[in-house]
């Protein structure tokens, strides 16, 4: 939304008989440039994007205070490291939105479970779906995704 309306503002400037400052034409351009630099950072998980204002205002630790990781988009990414890491015939526990991964692929030997079998656990952090007594229990991550400071995915090998 953002970089659309400094798009319309520019050729809204260019236009304009008297516009044609220095001025007029930097500002908007370096407002494009810290977007762009700011989508760059977050990039996939632009979904996730909590602005510099709101991550001011939250705190450092913001996945605590707000479901910000909602769409899933850091499954693909945790199931890509899985792929390249995990043991054979690994039976991988999603508590949080499973359902998501019918979006990507997965390996043929992978299965889906949270049971005694569980060899690894993945999940993205949506802290009012996990208990705090689970994620207390867990080892250290064996991989994490972050943004900002955020952990979006946690990705733990409990056997």
């Amino acid at each position: 939304i953002g970089l659309d309306w400094l798009a319309r503002r520019a050729g809204a400037v260019a236009r304009s008989a008297g516009g044609r400052t220095a001025l007029s034409a930097a500002v908007p351009a370096c407002a494009a440039l810290w977007l762009l630099a700011e989508v760059a950072r977050v990039h996939p998980y632009e979904g996730s994007y909590v602005s510099e204002i709101g991550r001011a205002a939250l705190g450092p630790d913001i996945g605590s205070q707000i479901d910000f990781e909602f769409w899933g988009s850091s499954y693909r990414e945790g199931l890509e490291w899985l792929d390249a890491h995990a043991d054979a015939n690994p039976v991988i526990c999603v508590p949080v939105a499973p359902v998501l991964l019918r979006w990507y692929p997965v390996r043929p030997d992978f299965s889906f479970a949270c049971d005694q079998r569980t060899t690894y656990v993945m999940f993205f952090l949506r802290y009012s779906e996990l208990k705090p007594e689970f994620l207390a229990n867990l080892p250290a991550p064996a991989f994490t995704i972050r943004r900002y400071g955020s952990e979006l995915l946690r990705v733990y090998k409990v056997r």
